[in-house]
């Protein structure tokens, strides 16, 4: 950063990102008195990066949970998949390729 010659963008490359998406209770809060930080924890901040770490690149994996509670407001879903997590058993899930559907 700060020079701009090896932007992305001027080296032509694509950023592709993973997301994942849970819903749940969290605790959030400062830590820190040095140097502050804003963190967030609990067991729906887990779920998200199994989530994340699960998914692929451009698309976004989401629980059932999420899933449910957002219904069919977005396009582009696949079939339900239920996949091993580490540490957390297994979990019924869904892929979303937000790209789907949009002109």
């Amino acid at each position: 950063g700060g020079g701009g010659d090896d932007d992305a963008t001027t080296l032509g490359e694509t950023l592709q990102i993973r997301v994942g998406i849970h819903v749940g209770d969290v605790t959030c809060g400062v830590l820190g008195q040095r140097l502050p930080k804003f963190t967030t924890c609990g067991t729906a901040v887990n779920m998200a990066a199994r989530m994340e770490q699960t998914s692929q690149p451009g698309r976004i994996r989401v629980t059932k949970d999420f899933h449910d509670a957002v219904g069919d407001a977005e396009k582009g879903w696949s079939e339900e998949e239920v996949i091993p997590l580490k540490n957390m058993g297994s979990m019924r899930t869904y892929m979303l390729n937000p790209m789907r559907g949009r002109s």
